[in-house]
């Protein structure tokens, strides 16, 4: 399965079409004081509605997570 597949609808506009997980740039990472690339950060995106998730590191699971993540709703992490 698809991890977009995987995503609820959006929580303000209701919609599952148009949702994608997108590259939401990088925070730069630096080794005793010395650039040394950057950490990875995603987010879903409503290409309907505009609405994107938390911005997450490292992997596009993370930010299916997060997305998914709905107030009131019990986790078992």
């Amino acid at each position: 399965m698809k991890q977009r597949d995987k995503l609820k609808p959006c929580p303000f506009c209701g919609r599952s079409r148009n949702l994608s997980i997108e590259d939401a740039g990088g925070i730069d990472r630096y080794v005793n004081g010395e650039p040394d690339g950057s950490i990875l950060m995603w987010h879903v995106y409503c290409g309907y509605c505009g609405a994107t998730g938390p911005e997450v590191l490292l992997s596009c699971e993370n930010a299916v997570t997060a997305w998914n993540r709905r107030d009131g709703e019990r986790h078992d992490d």
